[in-house]
């Protein structure tokens, strides 16, 4: 066991070994792991948090400290992670919990083999829905931690780009980290992604990317199935890529929003006008706007565009649980303009949102100088094309 530092974040990381994992797995080191858990690992106290784990636990002290501090880590994306064993570039790449689940629902009642199990996240989601499970993973360590992790699995060794099932649901999950750095581009995922589409061809598979994927690229690549873009509290988490064999007839394109359940496909009708704003504007969820159904959503929930090419949406009612901004004044933008119309409503406090014009909400926020009472929502967006196109400011009243 070593320690390194990662380069992106600047902060030391444990190199676990196979010797560090049944350590960790001993009734020792689950003993270890207890007195360690009471430490506080806080800013002020690392360095005599350490200094007593290290007299108290030696050579093994950078392990339980390790393990300590990425279990904490991990209660941003796992419900209970008390128990765990991470990596940390496994638990960076890690399905958080709700994601897992939802892909293990559309999975209910299959034969499933996550043939790059890693540390096990999603074969915990899956235990309780799969009808056959099998994990495996070209790495000692993160296949030895997921058996601890998920002990009730059974696991082998084994490179996801020599299959050994013949047919189960294929699960993917390829790296898409080096060293703490990410790798954007599918043909340098471990392992890439062209070379599983390839060996796969003629599977049922789940594969598993980043969500900024560049969807024409995967057509080129071959990819023929379903993109599901999935968001959770406001933030767009992957895209998942359903093999036509287990993607819904018709479907090519799908947004799931986790904190409401919402979905919507490009099976639906994407026919919505364009035309100045009505009495609320409506921000779509990312997902929406990652899998390019801004127009079917609008379609479905009677909204419209203020602009083709641009996702900001309205319409004189809002969709159900959805948050809007119900827009109290419209002006031709300029800092100069937009500065006297909040001072004018004794403005204090601005959320600012921008699609399309160059402005940093931020840096915005600092030079408009506002000192009132009140609270707005700024929306700044590009209207109309080439000559005909300004940026406009809508001064709003936020939902909630």
């Amino acid at each position: 066991m070593v320690l390194q530092r990662d380069g992106d974040r600047g902060q030391a990381v444990v190199d676990f070994g196979l010797d560090d994992v049944a350590y960790l797995r001993s009734d020792a080191g689950a003993q270890a792991l207890r007195e360690v858990a009471g430490l506080r690992l806080a800013d002020t106290t690392l360095v005599s948090d350490i200094a007593w784990a290290r007299e108290r636990f030696g050579e093994r002290s950078a392990v339980l400290v390790g393990t300590t501090v990425l279990r904490r880590k991990a209660i941003a994306k796992f419900d209970d992670p008390a128990g765990w064993l991470f990596t940390d570039e496994a638990l960076q790449q890690a399905t958080a919990g709700p994601v897992a689940a939802h892909r293990a629902r559309r999975l209910k009642g299959a034969t499933v083999h996550d043939a790059t199990c890693s540390i096990g996240t999603e074969l915990a989601a899956l235990r309780n829905s799969a009808h056959v499970l099998l994990g495996s993973d070209i790495d000692p360590v993160r296949l030895a931690m997921a058996r601890h992790n998920v002990a009730d699995v059974d696991f082998c060794r084994a490179d996801a780009l020599r299959p050994v099932t013949r047919d189960a649901v294929v699960l993917l999950d390829p790296a898409r980290r080096d060293g703490g750095r990410r790798r954007f581009k599918p043909r340098d995922y471990t392992p890439a992604l062209d070379a599983l589409l390839d060996v796969y061809r003629e599977r049922d598979t789940v594969v598993k990317c980043a969500p900024g994927i560049d969807f024409d690229g995967l057509a080129r690549l071959g990819f023929t199935g379903e993109i599901e873009v999935t968001s959770m509290a406001g933030s767009v988490r992957e895209a998942c890529l359903w093999s036509t064999g287990l993607a819904v007839p018709g479907v090519t394109r799908r947004a799931t929003v986790l904190d409401t359940g919402a979905q919507i496909t490009d099976a639906e009708p994407d026919d919505c006008p364009v035309a100045p704003a009505g009495r609320w504007i409506v921000d779509p969820d990312g997902a929406i706007v990652r899998s390019g159904l801004v127009r079917h959503y609008a379609a479905r929930h009677g909204l419209w565009q203020l602009d083709p090419d641009i996702a900001y949406l309205s319409g004189d009612r809002l969709p159900d649980g959805v948050r809007g901004f119900e827009v109290l004044d419209e002006l031709r933008y300029s800092e100069r303009r937009l500065r006297q119309a909040l001072s004018a409503r004794d403005v204090g406090a601005a959320e600012i949102l921008v699609r399309g014009v160059d402005v940093d909400p931020d840096a915005l926020r600092s030079r408009l100088r506002l000192h009132g009472s009140e609270n707005v929502s700024v929306v700044i967006t590009r209207i109309g094309a080439g000559a005909a196109s300004r940026a406009t400011a809508f001064i709003c009243r936020p939902s909630r």
